[in-house]
């Protein structure tokens, strides 16, 4: 078995509050493209927003890396309208694809 990644290819950035781990991020990098994998968070993450100053972080890697992209993924205005707002403050670009149908 070969694996096909590279060093920088998968970019984890974690906040850290008196050596307690608050908040983590995960982001895959796939040539000049990358996706906001996946994260976490504590309340204590969420109330001194740390995942908004991860995400700047991992922003700032990637361009580093020559990234021109980056998916943060869906848009849900009804149940998660703070995160919608923030993704659409980055300056997220509105797409709708197509369903899965069997």
């Amino acid at each position: 078995m070969k694996h096909h990644s590279k060093r920088g290819d998968l970019i984890s950035i974690s906040a850290v509050a008196r050596r307690d781990p608050i908040a983590s991020i995960l982001l895959i990098r796939h040539g000049r493209s990358a996706t906001y994998y996946t994260s976490w968070t504590t309340t204590q993450g969420r109330n001194r927003k740390a995942h908004n100053v991860l995400l700047w972080k991992g922003i700032e890697e990637l361009k580093k890396q020559n990234v021109r992209w980056l998916d943060l993924g869906g848009l849900n205005t009804d149940s998660a309208s703070g995160v919608a707002r923030f993704k659409l403050g980055m300056g997220g670009e509105v797409t709708t694809l197509s369903g899965t149908y069997l």
